[in-house]
């Protein structure tokens, strides 16, 4: 349970904005793919979480 409480917090953290001021321009391209992935990792962990707890003991 600990384990999904934290992954909770890393998914609900700020995600960079790409427009931070008009003189800068950079490419969170790799960090947005990233983020993807780790939320793809949060959401397939939750659902085997649940399975488990939903499952008959």
């Amino acid at each position: 349970m600990a384990i999904r409480n934290l992954l909770k917090t890393v998914t609900q953290r700020r995600k960079p904005a790409a427009e931070q001021s008009p003189d800068l321009q950079v490419d969170f391209s790799y960090t947005q793919w990233r983020h993807a992935q780790m939320e793809q990792l949060v959401s397939n962990y939750q659902r085997a979480c649940d399975t488990c707890d939903s499952a008959p003991a």
